[in-house]
């Protein structure tokens, strides 16, 4: 449907070269297959990062021969020199063919941005290196346009204000960056999506969203949907619908107004463009779970992510997916879900990120980080069960800091009741819940010790504490945490990288295994950042009945491969060294009864 409104918009533009040709998107790899995450306008460190990969010269001219670079987008925005970027790749796309080589450029999230007018990230210097390309007429045709807008005389009274609403260079790039443009053209030509030998390369990920896609199917669709969008917003412009100041945040609610207020006998063209137009914010491609914003393989829990991957490394026939968008908490690159994914953007602009530059070599014998002063380095391996945000160290240095860090002022702990502290960290503060062993402290650090050994991240690190000489734990309050009550009022905002509705299943079959029959919404927040779910208050779990609780027998839980996986790999010694003291050997083995219900229950295939 959604593809059949934007496509008429596209209908008639027959001469935009990028559908001049067939193309399968999948390309061996006789020589060296290397790829960097995003650049960001940082072009210096590019160059040293080429440099360092041997695959330009010390004139910036290509060198690899048969090797194949692979940039996965976001060339542009927040870096001042994304034009030289643009300019190097584009002309090392033909040196580099003419050698047995290619380039290959990805469209990232911030190359859409850019073409559909959301210039909220652009630098100054961005807007300056067009600068050049901009006369006094074209400034003052625009500026006399401006004033001619009734909804903007107030800001347009003086040349001031509209300098510096639209500063020198604006024009000239917007222009550059139209679709017919010299570097608009060029960019929409970029796929989302391309195969290097057997490695899917996508700028932000592969969402289950992509069931039933191939890189044809992806590549095209998502051109055509973009190009019809950007026509039917010239035809709106020219139609006096919108004008060049209206941001590409607030377009949507401008063209909604438009259309409810049009005499649509007079104006049938463009409120077909205006309704296509809007239709494209509820595109698939384009959203959260499409291949330029998806961050699930990144962030969300491994649990949960991996069987991701293993849908789509199995739909696109490939042995991993390598992504850029989300910046490696390491600042290297980065293997995570088993190899699965590859974390490629290690925070090359160094003013907003203090990364490096790295290429990632994807050699036979293993793939390998050249870091832009040509070390070389084994990628880093996550195995964090969830991204919390942790303090640098990861979660071993949280631990140390929970035993050891000092009270702030104002706490008060109780012998007998859980509450809230706050630790002092190196001129900061650290929050955290106070549960004396005496009101089931001991349980709620047996939870989160079994909960890392699935390996689920449901339960925030907590550890052993002795605080005025009362036994008991601390277990951490993640900043930006809300509630669960909050959340469904919807105050939680962030995006929802991380599917709800699978971690909510998680939550009910962990609650299953554990036999606790007490969860409520109050034991649960979110993160509200991304939607990350945690529990806590575990207190009355991890019973003897072998049953599962009264809340849970009824429905149908839901296990995935992966989870399946890790539940089967369980055993007694596991289930001994996570629960210790906090639960009878009774309780223990009840446990696993319960374990092997769900296992049974659901249809899933114990691997233990």
């Amino acid at each position: 449907m959604l593809c059949g409104l934007l496509c008429a918009g596209f209908a008639g533009f027959a001469g935009f070269a990028g559908f001049a040709h067939a193309e399968t998107w999948r390309y061996a790899a006789p020589g060296r297959v290397l790829a960097i995450g995003d650049v960001h306008g940082a072009y210096r460190t590019l160059v040293d990062t080429l440099q360092a990969a041997k695959l330009i010269d010390a004139e910036q001219r290509w060198q690899g021969g048969d090797a194949q670079l692979v940039s996965v987008g976001d060339l542009l925005d927040r870096g001042g020199d994304s034009r030289m970027v643009l300019d190097l790749l584009m002309r090392l796309q033909p040196e580099a063919a003419a050698a047995g080589g290619r380039v290959h450029v990805l469209l990232g999230n911030h190359e859409l941005m850019n073409l559909v007018g959301e210039l909220r990230d652009v630098s100054a210097g961005e807007f300056a290196a067009f600068a050049v390309d901009e006369t006094a007429a074209e400034r003052d045709a625009a500026f006399e346009s401006w004033r001619a807008i009734p909804a903007s005389a107030a800001n347009a009274a003086s040349r001031e204000a509209f300098d510096k609403r639209f500063p020198p260079g604006w024009f000239a790039r917007r222009r550059a960056l139209a679709f017919d443009g010299h570097y608009g053209q060029w960019l929409l030509e970029r796929p989302a999506a391309i195969v290097v030998d057997d490695t899917l390369f996508m700028h932000g990920g592969a969402s289950t969203a992509l069931a039933g896609y191939d890189l044809e199917r992806l590549n095209r669709e998502l051109r055509t949907q973009l190009l019809g969008y950007l026509t039917d917003l010239r035809l709106l412009e020219r139609a006096g619908w919108i004008h060049f100041g209206v941001p590409g945040e607030t377009r949507a609610a401008v063209v909604q107004a438009r259309l409810d207020a049009a005499d649509t006998t007079r104006a049938d063209e463009a409120a077909a463009a205006a309704t296509r137009v809007l239709a494209f914010d509820e595109a698939m491609l384009f959203g959260l779970q499409g291949p330029l914003w998806y961050r699930g393989l990144a962030l969300c829990r491994p649990v949960l992510a991996q069987d991701v991957a293993e849908t789509m490394v199995s739909q696109f026939g490939v042995a991993r997916v390598a992504i850029g968008h989300t910046v490696a908490p390491a600042l290297h690159p980065t293997l995570r879900l088993r190899g699965r994914a590859v974390l490629l953007d290690t925070g090359m602009l160094r003013s907003v990120y203090r990364g490096r530059g790295n290429a990632t070599e994807f050699a036979a014998d293993g793939l390998v980080a050249i870091a832009d002063d040509s070390t070389r380095a084994a990628l880093h391996v996550d195995s964090d069960s969830v991204q919390l945000g942790f303090p640098r160290g990861g979660e071993a240095q949280l631990e140390a800091l929970l035993r050891e860090a000092a009270l702030g002022p104002n706490n008060t702990i109780r012998a007998r009741e859980r509450g809230s502290v706050r630790l002092q960290v190196a001129g900061a503060s650290l929050d955290a819940t106070w549960y004396p062993n005496v009101a089931g402290g001991a349980r709620e650090l047996a939870a989160w010790r079994l909960d890392r050994a699935l390996g689920l991240g449901l339960v925030p690190t907590t550890v052993e504490r002795t605080l005025d000489g009362i036994e008991g734990v601390l277990q951490w309050k993640p900043a930006g945490l809300v509630t669960a009550d909050a959340a469904q009022r919807g105050a939680a905002g962030g995006d929802a990288w991380c599917d709800p509705g699978a971690q909510a299943e998680l939550l009910h079959v962990w609650d299953a295994l554990i036999g606790n029959a007490a969860r409520t919404q109050d034991s649960l927040a979110w993160i509200a950042r991304d939607w990350t779910l945690l529990a806590s208050d575990h207190q009355q779990a991890f019973g003897a009945s072998t049953e599962l609780p009264a809340n849970l027998r009824r429905r149908p839980l839901q296990i995935g491969p992966e989870l399946c996986r890790r539940l089967g790999a369980l055993d007694a010694g596991g289930v001994k060294s996570a629960l210790a003291d906090a639960a009878s050997s009774r309780e223990q083995r009840a446990l696993l009864r319960r374990r092997d219900r769900l296992l049974r229950d659901t249809g899933c295939a114990s691997a233990g």
